[in-house]
């Protein structure tokens, strides 16, 4: 995520800024699933339950982002 920003200030090129782009999402992708991954440990029996509160929160803090 911190080396998409180096393509993303490229001036007047739109492949460099589609790849940081798609940089950014790879990024937010891999750091989400890492994130289900660490809160589905804390218990396998209450997933559905684990997972609407992170979806919450996730969602609130992009809304607020």
């Amino acid at each position: 995520m911190i080396f998409s920003c180096i393509p993303l200030f490229a001036q007047h090129n739109i492949v460099a800024y589609a790849v940081g782009v798609l940089m950014i999402y790879l990024g937010l992708t891999a750091f989400h699933v890492l994130n289900h991954n660490l809160v589905y440990r804390i218990d396998a029996t209450a997933r559905s339950r684990i997972n609407a509160v992170y979806m919450t929160i996730y969602f609130s803090g992009a809304a607020l982002g």
